[in-house]
């Protein structure tokens, strides 16, 4: 039983490590409410770019936001997931009106870090997140392939 619990948290344990590698903080900290407005200003100005049945739906959730941030003064005081919203509908509004694919869409997320009931922003595109995953059922195979993990009779 140690054994498998080893292996287990040694693969949550390469999932955590890659991703904090990979992690990019918040910059809602960074910024007032007054530029991340201007920020999605120019994104509504690119809004033309998008066909008709699009446009409609990005400018309605381009309002939305601004709205929800107009009523703000600073960031500061806004609990660690609704900047987490906020920033997640941002990148939402960016990725659509620059035409990126959806795999470069950064989104973050509340996270228990390993070993600890604290939790920290972790922010990576979907193919980061593909990524970790990968690396971390490779590291789980390895070790089962060694034998870590599994009870062999001593010898």
């Amino acid at each position: 039983m140690k054994k498998i619990f080893a292996a287990l948290t040694f693969g949550l344990l390469i999932l955590s490590s890659y991703a904090s590698s990979k992690a990019t903080e918040l910059s809602l900290e960074k910024s007032s409410p007054t530029e991340v407005l201007e920020s999605i200003e120019k994104l509504q100005s690119r809004a033309d770019k998008l066909p008709v049945s699009e446009k409609k739906q990005f400018l309605a959730d381009a309002a939305a936001l601004n709205k929800r941030i107009s009523a703000l003064t600073s960031f500061e005081n806004l609990q660690a997931n609704e900047r987490v919203e906020i920033v997640n509908a941002y990148e939402a509004l960016r990725v659509r009106a620059d035409g990126t694919a959806d795999s470069e869409r950064r989104i973050c997320e509340r996270v228990k870090r390993l070993g600890s009931n604290m939790t920290t922003t972790i922010c990576l595109t979907k193919a980061e997140r593909d990524r970790s995953r990968e690396v971390a059922a490779d590291g789980m195979a390895t070790m089962q392939r060694n034998g870590v993990g599994t009870t062999k009779p001593s010898q």
